[in-house]
């Protein structure tokens, strides 16, 4: 019976000496000196998790504190996680949230999480339903444009301002506790030696006392200017 072989021969090509052929795109490659060829292609990463395990997301007790917290849920005593945890809840690869933990029940299930119903709402449903927890690994070095490319969650320190009259009220206490050199104030027919914080002080009430004064005198003026 004739077997059939694959031949081979040592007789170059025209293309092959020449270099005159088209060679098939493979598509990127991976430089070999690169430690980490594919850092840069996110789109084959998945959300980095310390561990995760699938739960049942319940709704809380009306007697629990996160009933009408959209941040918080609670979770078992068998859960590796403590109070004050970040956990990812994931209903799908496109419905997830990010939780901290508020309170650990020995009451629940091994894989039962509570939530409110705002909390709920975050990942599309009022309705319980099953989902994956998982403890997220913080991405500190991605931009908000590759995070959500990979799949992750970022955190970002926002100042909404309710700040802003503490710190001027305590640089203005600094102010007036740090000026307390003695200077000598002239005033008409006065003659007054106080320290510079107090002179400063007495200055700004009277300021406002003549502000008042100039505001009732020019109402009363513009009342009786209207009447007649």
């Amino acid at each position: 019976m004739p077997l059939l072989a694959q031949g081979c021969t040592d007789i170059e090509s025209d293309a092959f000496r020449t270099g005159d052929f088209d060679a098939p795109d493979l598509g990127p490659q991976a430089d070999p000196f690169d430690p980490d060829p594919f850092s840069n292609n996110l789109d084959i990463l998945a959300p980095l998790a310390e561990f995760s395990t699938a739960v049942q997301i319940k709704a809380a007790l009306t007697t629990q504190s996160i009933v009408r917290d959209e941040q918080g849920c609670s979770v078992p005593k068998s859960l590796d996680v403590g109070v004050g945890d970040q956990v990812r809840v994931s209903r799908n690869s496109d419905e997830y949230a990010l939780y901290t933990v508020a309170e650990k029940r020995k009451q629940d299930n091994p894989n039962g999480v509570r939530m409110g119903l705002d909390a709920r709402l975050r990942i599309g449903t009022s309705d319980q339903f099953p989902a994956t927890l998982a403890i997220p690994v913080v991405a500190t070095d991605l931009t908000d444009a590759q995070a959500k490319a990979a799949g992750e969650l970022v955190e970002r320190l926002v100042d909404d301002g309710s700040n802003t009259g503490l710190v001027v009220i305590a640089l203005a206490v600094i102010f007036f506790l740090q000026n307390g050199d003695y200077v000598t104030i002239d005033f008409w027919i006065f003659e007054k030696r106080t320290t510079i914080r107090w002179s400063i002080l007495m200055s700004i009430v009277l300021g406002i006392g003549l502000d008042r004064l100039a505001s009732i005198w020019w109402r009363r003026r513009r009342s009786k200017k209207d009447k007649s």
